[in-house]
């Protein structure tokens, strides 16, 4: 028993299979919010994690874009082997200050633009593009990005406006494509990548494109297969 826990907790996460992953999510539930909610790591489930590293290990992006900083913003350019430069929009002032004190890589950027206008914003209202118009526009100012991540406010209004922003070989990503009501611009891309859970406010994951193939930077097949697993009344209960 103990060399099975040893399994499951020592193995780094980059060398992580599904089933681990599952296992580390699952015991950490079990274990109370403390644990779920990891201190230095991104806010998804591990299996979430397992895609966006496989992902941009292959992209091997140079410019990227992120609307809502997080753990990942700290997390994921370590994934980089090549120059980059990685800009991250925040509008909460209190969370971006915690964030730059732990940001130690020069090329990632965290940016504050605040919300234009006031509301009471929750996981069923993440905002709308009158209320957060500014953080919405900011990054048009700075180009065209060849990786766009959505994990922020008015996703809906983001994705929308990172069509006009991704280069023709870019991807964007929408985390928390669970939440049926972001899928309102899934049809302005050629090729789409979705891939969900029982989860309904938040978790799963859209990866689209204009004209980069998907099915050459993420095991789609795979990723699919394996999630089935965790579509049925048991996963639902133990929250994974």
């Amino acid at each position: 028993m103990l060399s099975f826990f040893l399994f499951i907790y020592r193995t780094p996460m980059k060398h992580m299979s599904f089933l681990q992953a599952v296992l580390r999510d699952l015991f950490d539930n079990l274990r109370g919010s403390k644990y779920r909610k990891r201190e230095g790591k991104p806010y998804m489930r591990r299996r979430e994690m397992i895609i966006f590293e496989e992902l941009i290990c292959n992209l091997q992006p140079k410019r990227i874009l992120e609307w809502g900083a997080g753990y990942s913003t700290l997390y994921f350019p370590e994934f980089l082997t090549e120059d980059f430069s990685w800009l991250s929009i925040e509008s909460d002032e209190k969370w971006i200050s915690h964030l730059r004190e732990l940001n130690k890589n020069p090329k990632v950027e965290i940016e504050l633009v605040p919300q234009t206008l006031d509301g009471d914003f929750h996981t069923d209202n993440d905002g709308t593009y009158e209320e957060f118009r500014d953080y919405v526009n900011f990054p048009q100012q700075k180009g065209t990005f060849d990786y766009i991540v959505i994990d922020g406010r008015a996703r809906s209004a983001c994705l929308k406006k990172a069509y006009d922003l991704i280069s023709e070989e870019g991807v964007v990503v929408m985390h928390d494509a669970n939440r049926k009501y972001y899928r309102e611009h899934f049809n302005l891309f050629e090729n789409k990548f979705l891939i969900t859970d029982n989860r309904k406010r938040s978790g799963g994951m859209a990866i689209l494109s204009k004209g980069k193939s998907i099915q050459t930077l993420v095991r789609t097949d795979y990723h699919e297969r394996k999630w089935t697993l965790v579509r049925n009344p048991i996963a639902r209960f133990l929250m994974v």
